[in-house]
Parts: structure tokens; sequence; C-alpha cells
């Protein structure tokens, strides 16, 4: 393996023995490839980097020239393989063969030592990475920029340097500190840190002369750059001066009124967020109490508006008597409208003006720069708010390194590249707090503590802080306003935004301010998501809709959820906030992406293009997957060809289609709405057939109505009468489910003669088999019986097994309604031993449920109860939980009728759980009854199940 050494001349070592590098230029580019071990450099930066200004033209002939030169020298060696990759080159080497890689971990870990208080392994890192030290890094080496790294290697060298003094004076070491620190004084008198530790340890050993005159001219040397001495080292000089202990006498009241208060004037209005401001404050204890040995980093995160700057603020007044060498406030002007944003460079220039150091003393090199800037705040209690940050590489030149320092940073984005910080991501006010933000914006008064309307203003405004803070201001300066007309106001979406801005704050403006940070692939990204019909959605959805893959997909959700412009409440999904959906959507191009929508085929969705179709196209063909999963019995339809670039999730089995379902749902149900105000008629009958056995399964019943209601308008307006008989038939029951008798017989009647129309005989046979049910619900057992009958005899026609099962368990189920229990045995075991043959488990667990009502009926209790319970494992199994909550009442039924009241309780308790979540209000009704008297259980007629079509 090849040891390559940059902590002094450029060096490369193998089997002992030092490898020749070539020419000068050569060595530069090496360099620069090696400060990016595994990361590709594009030839620009590497010309940029490796050569000084103005560069010949033949540079990056040159540079490939090299790297051809290096690989011939280096590869044989092993350990490092230079590689071409677009635009530029990469050194395939591990970072621990490069000595200044090693050195920055060893400190780093040294610094996460010291914050757990082990100085014990914190001195044995720092001593390591001290000891590898040859030189200043790449002394050798012809570049400004690699001069700039080697002195940011000497600042941080210094640095752990300072640290490790610390540890030793902590430890008694005194002598060894002087040794180790009296050379590097003397080549950095400037450095007032390193210079109070000298005196410090030079008084400690008993020698406050020596002490005092090193303090003495170490103050002329910082003097000398047109600067004051800072708090740390007039202690140390005056403790030497007047021989008392070092660092126990307290700053003279002028060194504490001699640090920086620019912090500005909190808002009054300021309300909630107690969590994050205790959270500071234990923080700011803590840095101030001096149990953390590094520097504090605080990064507040979230979406524009959200009040990132008023929490920083007001948790900087509370906290700012903690840090009495000052506090300063920055503002990074990240996100300002009409402002570019402030360059570390800039931001150290205008906070070193700040501490009083005249233009011509800061140093014009960035880096050097950076390095005053710690010096300046080195052993200081020094607060500091870095406002409106737009990225890491903007903040982290502005980090002092002392340990009694606090840091907080505000920022849209979360400050990923910042691994010591703590993230205090910050989320929309609670109700709460947002009543209360409201009523002091408002004023005293102005609005009712009670007022009927205010909740719903709240809930427009998203409950977003600036949002709250404009449209109260109105309703403060307007003294005709009501909360009514607010609401009236906000309740149109398309207007929405434009009513949350005032003469100097606009909602729509913050927006904009995030979205044009953003690179383009996630600009463009962002557009095609404001096209999402449904609340939520996953990463399939969003690369179908931007026609991309999935590794892409989610690299931008991911930036864009770093960017605070989504929210994930649940891993894998994504959403908008409500007020940041609404100016997605403002972006979704206007009339020509109108004509591309309204493009889809109803032949097929195959030759779609547009990202809605694909969208859509995404849903049908993946909840037909789904539903096959669902009911493998169900009868296929025609769906068309998935668009070329269609992406779907592998769905194995019924637990993963009935969790797409579960999770997909709601998009569902919006993506049917949207293709219907299209007039994407075969998408919306689609979707409603797609989600059917679903929304039984799971008791969506009154969506279910909706959905066949908009679809059979739909098959209307398509004009294909072959599916006006099934799509009537299936609103018909969706009807009778809710209770709607009439609107279901109606719609039931026009199945059937619809399909006797066209000479559809499975389809007249489901239509009676349906009518079967609504009959039944009405009390009227005969005509259901007749049906029954009718289906059957239908069914027997087409030889299909499972059709001829489940006619059979509805004329069983009429005989038992009946009373004709022997008939209804019969039928419903012949129509068992079928389900069982065909492996029709839905099937089978309807007739198991009802040959347990039979025995029940016969007051066969513990033979309903094998029955009952054999077909609650199968619903639950199958994810049928309409059919489950009816097969546990009944169950619960027959443990009451044999005497077990606490078994009798727990199904009727499951089965009321069931029950509210398909809002099931009379069967609610009906077991909280039983359950509050169940001692008083007496057998009632038992209700009909519905099976899906």
């Amino acid at each position: 393996m090849t040891e390559f050494r940059l902590l002094g001349d450029m060096q490369a070592w193998h089997a002992d023995q030092q490898l020749e590098l070539g020419g000068q230029q050569q060595k530069c580019v090496l360099a620069v490839l090696l400060l990016h071990p595994r990361q590709a450099v594009p030839t620009k930066r590497i010309v940029a980097y490796a050569w000084p200004p103005d560069p010949p033209n033949t540079a990056e002939k040159l540079v490939a020239g090299y790297i051809a030169k290096l690989r011939k020298i280096l590869e044989p060696a092993g350990g490092i393989s230079l590689r071409s990759r677009p635009p530029g080159y990469v050194a395939e080497v591990d970072p621990e063969l490069i000595d200044a890689h090693r050195f920055t971990a060893l400190i780093h870990q040294a610094r996460t030592d010291r914050e757990a208080a082990d100085d014990e392994q914190a001195e044995a890192h720092l001593r390591r990475a001290l000891g590898m030290w040859r030189g200043i890094p790449l002394a050798d080496l012809d570049s400004p920029w690699l001069r700039d790294r080697g002195l940011a290697l000497e600042q941080t060298r210094l640095d752990a340097l300072e640290e490790l003094a610390e540890i030793d004076l902590r430890a008694d070491r005194v002598r060894e500190t002087i040794g180790m620190l009296r050379g590097p004084h003397a080549d950095h008198p400037e450095r007032e840190r390193l210079a109070a530790l000298l005196v410090r340890a030079l008084h400690t050993a008993g020698e406050p002369a020596q002490a005092a005159q090193t303090a003495a001219a170490a103050v002329r040397s910082v003097r000398a750059l047109g600067l004051e001495p800072g708090r740390v080292l007039r202690q140390a000089q005056q403790d030497a001066l007047t021989n008392q202990a070092p660092g126990r006498q307290a700053p003279s009241v002028q060194g504490r009124h001699q640090g920086r208060h620019q912090l500005p004037t909190p808002t009054r209005a300021f309300t909630g967020r107690a969590e994050e401001l205790q959270r500071l404050t234990d923080t700011a204890q803590a840095v101030s109490e001096g149990s953390v040995g590094t520097v504090v980093i605080t990064a507040i995160d979230g979406m524009g508006g959200i009040g990132k700057t008023s929490l920083a603020l007001r948790a900087a007044h509370d906290i700012g008597e903690r840090f009495p060498d000052g506090q300063l406030f920055i503002d990074l002007q990240g996100y300002t409208d009409g402002l570019d944003p402030l360059t570390a460079d800039q931001a150290l220039h205008s906070v070193l003006s700040s501490l009083g150091v005249p233009s011509q003393r800061i140093p014009a090199d960035p880096q050097a720069r950076a390095a005053f800037y710690r010096d300046r705040l080195a052993g200081t209690r020094t607060l500091i708010i870095l406002d409106n940050a737009l990225n890491t590489a903007q903040v982290k030149p502005l980090l002092p390194s002392s340990a009694g320092c606090l840091v907080v940073i505000t920022s849209r984005g979360r400050l990923t590249g910042l691994d010591d910080a703590e993230n205090l991501p910050l989320d929309v006010l609670t109700e709460a707090d947002a009543t209360a933000l409201f009523h002091k914006i408002a004023g005293p008064g102005r609005v009712p503590a009670d007022d009927p309307m205010l909740p719903e203003v709240l809930a427009l405004c998203g409950f977003l802080p600036l949002a709250i803070r404009i449209i109260a201001a109105r309703l403060r300066h307007r003294r005709a306003l009501r909360t009514d007309h607010l609401a009236q106001q906000l309740r149109d979406e398309h207007g929405r935004l434009g009513h949350l801005q005032d003469d100097d704050r606009s909602l729509a403006a913050a927006f904009e301010l995030s979205f044009r940070h953003l690179p383009v692939a996630e600009q463009s990204l962002f557009r095609h998501l404001g096209l999402v019909p449904g609340p939520d959605f996953d990463t399939y959805a969003a690369a179908n809709l931007a026609d991309t893959d999935l590794e892409t997909a989610e690299r931008l959700l991911d930036s864009l959820l770093d960017q605070n412009l989504l929210v994930q409440r649940t891993p894998g999904r994504y959403r908008f906030h409500d007020l940041v959906r609404l100016y997605a959507r403002t972006l979704v191009p206007g009339p020509a992406a109108d004509a591309t929508l309204a493009a889809l085929p109803e032949g097929g969705s195959n030759t779609a293009t547009g990202p809605l179709e694909r969208l859509l196209d995404y849903y049908v063909h993946t909840a037909y997957a789904a539903d096959g999963l669902v009911n493998p019995r169900r009868v296929a339809v025609d769906i068309g060809v998935p668009d070329a670039g269609y992406l779907a999730p592998a769905l194995f089995d019924l637990n993963a289609a009935l969790a797409w379902f579960d999770a997909e749902y709601a998009g569902l149900l919006a993506a049917q709405q949207a293709a219907a105000i299209r007039g994407w008629h075969s998408a919306v009958w689609r979707l409603a057939w797609m989600m059917n056995n679903f929304q039984l399964r799971r008791g969506h019943l009154r969506d279910q109505v909706t959905c066949w209601q908009v679809a059979v308008a739909a098959v209307e307006r398509l004009g294909d009468s072959s599916l006006l008989s099934p799509s009537h038939r299936f609103l018909g029951m969706a009807h009778a489910r809710v209770g709607a008798h009439t609107e279901a017989l109606g719609h039931l009647e026009q199945a059937l003669d619809f399909a006797g129309h066209h000479g559809d005989v499975g389809h007249e046979a489901r239509a009676h088999n349906a009518l079967v049910v609504v009959w039944s619900e009405k009390g009227e057992d005969e005509r259901a019986l007749t049906h029954a009958t009718q289906a059957l005899r239908l069914y027997r026609t087409l030889g299909e097994l499972p059709l001829v099962a489940t006619a059979l368990n509805a004329v069983g189920w009429c005989a038992l309604r009946l009373g004709r229990y022997d008939e209804a045995r019969a039928a419903s075991e012949q129509a068992l031993v079928m389900c069982v043959e065909s492996n029709d488990r839905h099937g089978e667990s309807a007739n198991l449920d009802t040959l347990g009502s039979v025995a029940q009926g016969l007051g066969e209790y513990s033979r309903a109860l094998d029955y009952f319970s054999q077909a609650q494992v199968l619903t639950h199994e199958l994810g049928n939980t309409y059919q489950e909550a009816g097969v546990l009442d009944r169950l619960a039924q027959a443990h009451a009728a044999l005497g077990r009241i606490s078994e009798a309780r727990s199904a009727w308790r499951q089965a009321l759980s069931l029950y509210q979540s398909q809002h099931r209000r009379a069967d609610v009704d009906r077991v909280e009854s039983r359950l509050a008297a169940f001692d008083e259980v007496a057998e009632e007629r038992p209700t009909l199940r519905v099976r899906g079509g």
C-alpha cells in the first residue's frame, strides 16, 4: 500500500521507499485529488486549484497527461487508483492512507471525547494527531488554493495544540505545557488563546514575572494589529500581575461591557414554542456551566414563515446574560428578496468589523480570515446567531472553536453537513398556540375567546405563524371585518395565497424564495408535484409523474424534504403543507399543460405522455394488480397497456395489496375526481372498479357510493353499453350498504334490464344476487329467495363453481331468514364444499358465517361458536374488516348465549371498534347498548352480510 504524506512537503511512500512523483505541476494535480479522496473532481476545478491564476489554455489537456504519468508511478504500488469520472477524475484511495485526513479525523474524535468529558482519550487522540506534523502542509507546492489548504491545516494544528494545552493544565502537567507552547507562541504571537494558555502555565509554574512579561508582549502584538486584546488574554495578564490563582478572578465590569450586543428586538407577539425554548435554554445552561467541551451548535430549520428567526431571537434574549462577552447577530441573507446571500467571506468581514477590527487589519485570505475570527472568539463566552443561512458551506467558516460559545443557526433547509449540530426542526403551531397568537395580533377584545369561526380560519392558515400574523393584522386594522368574512375569503383555494399578504409580507413571496434557490431538477419535480390530486404520495407516484427513475425521484424528494418544501409524517410517504401545495399549483403550466392533459385516449393509456396521465396510469394499473390479490375471483376488465415508463411496487400477497390500498386510498379517490373534472371517463370508471373490493373489505361505504355515482355518469358519457349493467349494479349495492334501499332497487333493476338486453347471463345473475341483499334487508325474504333461486339457475348455466357457491349461500341465507333451517344448512354446506374445492376463501368465510347463524337459530350455540370462530379467522386473514365486524358481533352473541360473558364482551368490543371505523351508526348504537347491559343479551335476528360483487 502507498502512504501519502501532506503534512509537510508532499511525499508518497511504499515499502519504506519514497516514490518520485514528478514535477511541481504534476504533484499539484495529485494533491488536489488526494484532498478529495473518493470524490469526483471536475477537470476545470482541478485546473483552478492546481495552477496559479491565469493557467495556460492547455491546462485541461495537461491534467490528462499528468494523470496518465501518475498512474504509472502509483498504481503498481497499490492502494490507489486514478480513474476518469466525467467531467473529471477521482482518486480511489482509502482516506486512512493520507496523513492529512487521519490528522483531521483524530482531532474530530478528540473533540467528541471532550464532549463526553473523556480527557484521557482526547489527549491520546490529540497527541497522535500532532505527532504526525512535519511542517507547513504542502509547503513545496506553488498553488494559491493548496497554500490556503495548508494554512487551514496549520490553523487546525494550532487549535488542537491549544486544546491539548488546556487538558495538560487541568492535569497539572505545567512544565510540559510550557515546553509545548513556547515555540508556537513565538511563531504566532497574535493568537490570544495560545498566549493566554502560556501565561497561565508560567503563572501556575511559579513564574509570575515571566508570565506577566509574556502577557504584556502578547498584548503589544495584538495591538500592533490595530486590535484590543480579548477578555481571556486580559484576564491571564491581570492574574499574573496580581499573582492571583489563574482564571479564578471574575472579569472586570469594564471587561464584561466590552462585548458586542447586537441582537435585534424580538417580536412582542411571540407565542408558544415552549418545548423548543426549553431545549435552547438547557443548551445555553450546559455551555455556560462548562459541562460541554466544545463549541455547541443548534440548527433551527423549517419552512418559510414558520417562525425560525422569532424563536432564535426570543431565546437569545432569554439566555443572553449567560454570554457576557457578546451576542452577535449575522443575517446571512440566504432567502432575502432582492439580495444575494452573503458569502462566508463577506459575513466574516462584517462580523469582524462589528468587533472593532479595522478593515485594513482583516486578512484577505479566506482561510486566514476564518482563523482570525476564531482567534478573536477564543476563550470567550459568546452567543452567535447565524440567521437565514442558505447552506452548510456558508456557515462553516463562521463557527468558532471555543468551548464557551453557543451558535444558533436558522435556515429553511436542513444543514445536513453539520455533523455536530443539534437539530431543532420547527413544525406548525398547535391549535392552542395558533389561537393565542391570533388574539395577540388582532388585539384585546377584537375576537371573542369562543369565536366559532376562528378554528376554521386558523386551519385555512395552515397554523403557519406568518399566515396567522398577516390575517390577524388585517382584522386588527379593518374594524368592519369579522372572522366569518376571513373564513369566506380563505375558503377559495385559488385566491387564498392572494389574501395572505399585506404591504410588507407575502406568503407566496416567501415560498417563491425557497423555490428560486432550488436546483433545476428539484424545481421541475416541485412543479410536477403540484399536479398530485391527493393529500400525499410515494416515490413511485413521483417517479411516474416526473417520468424518471426511482433512484432519481427519491433523491429529489429527499432534497425537497431537506428544504422543508415537503413534509414526511410516515416513512416513504411525502406531502405538502396545505399552503405550499397551493403555491406549487400556481407553478403548473397553464394552457399548454391543459392541452396535454386533455389528450388521454379513452381506448387506453399506452400513448399517454402528460404528467398527470402518467400518474393516473400508475394508479389504475397498480390498483388493478392489488385488486387481483384482494379478490382473485374478480371479473377481468380491459385497462389498456401501461405507459412504457410505468413503474410500480411489486405486490406479492394480500397483505401487500391491502397495505398499498391503505396508503394510497385518499390519493385514489382524489385521482378519480381529477379524472372526472378533465373528462377522462375511462379512468373514472376503472378507478371505481379497482377500489370496489377494497372499499367493501375496509367498510368505506359512503365513499363507495360517491365513486360509483361518478363512475355511472362517466360510463353514460363513454357510450359503452356493456359497462352499464355492472356499473348500475355496483352503485345499487353501494346504496344498499348505507341503507338507501329505494335508490339501490332503482339501480339494480336497471342493471338487470341492461344485462337482459345484452344477453349477458353473468351480469344478469349478479344483478339477481345483488337484489337478494336489498329485498332481504327490507324484510321481504320471499322475494329475496326468488332472486337467489334465479341467480343459482343462471350461474349453473355458466358452470363456474365459485359463482354457483355464491348463489347457494344466498339461497341458504334467505332460507335462514325464513326460519327454514334444514334447507339453509343444506344449501350452505353444499356451497362450503364448493368453496373449499375451488380455494375460494372469501366464499368459505361467508358460508361458515351463514352456518354459524343457522346453528345459532337452532340453539346449537357451541356449534355456532365453532363456525363463527373459523369465519372470524378467515375474514381477518383476508383483511375483510367489513365482514369481520359482523362475524365478531355474532360470535359475541354465541359467547353470551353460552354464559361466557368475558369472551362476549371482548368480541363485542372488537366489533364495536370496526363498526366505528366504518361509520356504521346503527350497528354502533346496538353494540354499545349490548355492552352496557351484556348480561341481558337476547338472541336477535341476524343481519345479512354483504359480499363483494
